[in-house]
């Protein structure tokens, strides 16, 4: 069943686009996009190209947009550290260090996100135990995707 132009507008945006463009040199990654994304499960479904990985970059503020607004929770995205601290991002490349461990990796996205020292080995613990990997938290992720799943971690 569609939903009404009416409908669509009452509801709060979790991540909101308002022309927004993006272009790297004469190459066109989003093209004056406004989209309203409501909270629950969203899918981007696209050919190579099509601008998907963008738009995430774009939504979580890793790139800046040529042109345009991008709002998530209602604040600006770039440059935006207080925000990062309530998204969770799955990078479509792993990055990890030769020396890292899972909980070396979880700490220090912690850390990154604002916490400090203790909090941030605090919440690296709660995070890694929530999805039951305690007993892997020494071993090396650079093979591994369960570090990818997560929550975001936070002090609380």
């Amino acid at each position: 069943m569609p939903v009404s132009a009416a409908a669509t507008s009452t509801f709060a945006p979790v991540v909101a686009f308002h022309d927004v463009s993006k272009w790297y040199g004469n190459v066109i990654g989003v093209n004056k996009l406004t989209l309203r994304i409501p909270a629950g499960v969203t899918g981007l479904l696209g050919p190579n190209g099509a601008g998907k990985s963008t738009l995430l970059q774009l939504a979580t503020g890793q790139l800046y947009p040529s042109q345009g607004t991008v709002r998530v929770l209602g604040q600006a995205v770039w440059n935006n550290a207080r925000l990062n601290r309530s998204i969770g991002l799955c990078p479509e490349q792993d990055a990890f260090y030769e020396w890292m461990t899972g909980w070396d990796f979880v700490h220090t996205s912690a850390r990154l996100a604002g916490l400090g020292r203790r909090d941030g080995k605090e919440a690296a613990g709660r995070a890694i135990e929530s999805v039951g990997m305690t007993r892997h938290k020494d071993r090396s992720p650079r093979y591994r995707r369960s570090y990818r799943v997560l929550p975001p971690v936070s002090a609380e």
